[in-house]
């Protein structure tokens, strides 16, 4: 009955969710702003400069497709002065919202664009198998699923990052790695996996991902961000966080209700153990025990399945979609530095040369990342420059 009743109540708000009239993005982003004292409050972006090039590097963290982080763009993009913009976009990705951009999302756009995933799909079911092809039916499922739920409307920051370049004609950098390479490292999780363990590296990817969340506390405090600090910075961003989280949270709850009853599998089995050995006063020792090592083996199990699954699954897809892509989008950012500043060889040129200014537009995970490898490389963070 329990089973029954939460399922019915996370299918009534999925759908009441879905159903909900969402206000065209357009429109609020053209409502007044009031960025500079809620970014001046909780930065949800780091600078740093690269002496080698005399350049100012501005590294924005964004939730992706959130209005809070698009006028964050507007924010950050509309002064003068920015010499290049650096998008975490690869050619594939950036064709992709440039003609949804251009054209609008067109019924035309929407049936492209069912029939290519449908051929993806097929191409990799033939490639990598009906396993990891399903896999990515999930997960593109569950993408579309929650872009209709939130509103939101995917890459928004980078078409308006786009719109501002083209109006004050910035050129545009894609810093992120193919769309292809990075499906195929995840599609061999696996193996990312054993050679993680048989490097013994577990620690050290463990270690680089609290530094996407919270941050590294070696390095200098304004080259890093807090992400829980960043996510909650504004009502805006609350909002955001609020939309985007809801849906997924609504999708793994009815799946996880629909294949336990599916599958009969004992979901709530602690749960009604521990209600019986507490609600039950006049069970005998013996008649207790069978239901103390029936909990304690639920835990252990649950314990066992959280640590094979962060150690297979969520630690090596963390290194291929943070880590890989922050050392990607690191070395183009710093080609980018070199392009539009150029080295300067003493220290008297590099006062005589004009500074240059870029900005990155990059997920929020990846900020510190981007910023840890810039800074290993020679880069120093602003208040050092001063």
């Amino acid at each position: 009955m329990l089973k029954r009743r939460a399922s019915a109540v996370a299918f009534i708000v999925l759908f009441t969710c879905t159903s909900v009239v969402k206000t065209r993005w357009v429109d609020a982003l053209s409502s007044p702003l009031a960025l500079p004292s809620d970014m001046a409050s909780t930065r949800s972006f780091v600078e740093i400069y690269n002496p080698t090039t005399n350049t100012k590097i501005l590294l924005l963290g964004c939730l992706h497709g959130s209005l809070s982080s698009s006028r964050d763009v507007q924010c950050v993009l509309k002064p003068p002065g920015v010499d290049a913009i650096v998008l975490e976009l690869c050619e594939t990705r950036i064709k992709d919202l440039t003609r949804v951009t251009v054209d609008g999302y067109t019924k035309e756009i929407f049936w492209e664009d069912v029939q290519d995933f449908c051929k993806f799909i097929q191409d990799t079911n033939e490639k990598k198998g009906p396993l990891v092809a399903a896999l990515t039916f999930v997960l593109g499922m569950t993408s579309l699923l929650q872009t209709n739920i939130s509103g939101v409307r995917a890459g928004l920051e980078f078409a308006v990052a786009m719109d501002i370049a083209e109006e004050e004609a910035i050129p545009i950098v894609l810093g992120d790695r193919r769309i292809d390479q990075t499906m195929e490292r995840i599609s061999n999780l696996p193996s990312v996996s054993l050679e993680m363990i048989r490097n013994n590296t577990i620690g050290l990817y463990t270690k680089l991902l609290q530094t996407a969340v919270l941050g590294d506390r070696l390095l200098p405090n304004k080259t890093q961000i807090s992400l829980p600090k960043v996510l909650i910075r504004n009502k805006g961003a609350i909002t955001d966080l609020i939309r985007l989280a809801l849906s997924p949270i609504l999708i793994a709850t009815v799946f996880a209700i629909s294949v336990g009853m599916l599958l009969h599998l004992p979901l709530y089995a602690e749960q009604e153990s521990i209600e019986i050995l507490m609600d039950t006063a006049t069970l005998t020792f013996d008649e207790r025990l069978p239901i103390i090592i029936k909990i304690i083996s639920s835990v252990f199990t649950e314990l066992f399945v959280f640590t094979t699954g962060y150690t297979i699954l969520a630690l090596p897809a963390s290194k291929v979609i943070i880590y890989e892509r922050d050392v990607c989008l690191a070395e183009e950012i710093e080609k980018a530095c070199y392009n539009i500043g150029g080295p300067s060889s003493s220290s008297s040129s590099q006062e005589q040369q004009k500074s240059s200014n870029i900005v990155a537009i990059l997920g929020l995970l990846h900020v510190n990342g981007v910023a840890k490898q810039l800074l290993d490389k020679g880069a120093i963070s602003i208040q050092s420059q001063d």
